[in-house]
């Protein structure tokens, strides 16, 4: 495997047409997460690619999983839960210059992913681990688990490639922010 990632891919539900969402019946369904769209990229390009990640045991999990694998990205170390769902999110447009994005992912599957749900092996056998800001964010656990990657990447000597956003906003506390700062130097 060339490149890895871990990180939240939810369900995206865009109206057909503009105005606010309490109006609008007709929503077209697409996948959407900053490290499966970068995966993506890269897949198409001819790297090897694959996700770390856990979505819920349901449709939109199912359908998460089929755009992924039919991507060619290996999901051999995503997880389907059946205790928490895959997380959604609404797209609303009222005009050109005003969009609102509404999430529905507290609680979702992907941030409860734990670090005994890394495979260390499955790291030690890529060349770079990609990590965004966004899935520490969303959890202690997650953190612990995206920290506990790096870790791993660190220990088997492998590339690291942080976005910009991976250190700066997100949501990160300022303790999760130093402990960031503090094992990257």
């Amino acid at each position: 495997m060339d490149v890895i990632s871990i990180g939240e891919t939810m369900v995206l539900f865009t109206p057909q047409e503009d105005g606010l969402l309490r109006y609008n019946r007709n929503f077209s369904a697409k996948i959407a997460g900053a490290e499966t769209n970068t995966l993506i990229g890269l897949t198409r390009l001819g790297i090897k690619t694959g996700w770390i990640s856990k979505v819920g045991s349901d449709e939109f999990g199912r359908l998460i999983l089929s755009q992924i694998r039919g991507e060619g990205i290996d999901t051999s170390q995503v997880i389907s839960d059946n205790k928490h769902p895959t997380g959604i999110f609404f797209k609303e447009k009222t005009n050109e210059s005003n969009m609102k994005i509404m999430y529905y992912r507290k609680g979702s599957a992907a941030s409860t992913i734990t670090k005994h749900d890394i495979d260390s092996g499955y790291i030690s056998r890529s060349s770079y681990l990609y990590v965004t800001g966004i899935t520490p964010a969303l959890s202690e656990s997650s953190l612990e688990a995206v920290f506990y990657a790096m870790q791993l990447a660190k220990k088997h000597h492998k590339k690291l490639f942080l976005t910009q956003m991976s250190v700066r906003s997100f949501g990160l506390k300022k303790k999760q922010k130093l402990r960031c700062w503090r094992w990257l130097n």
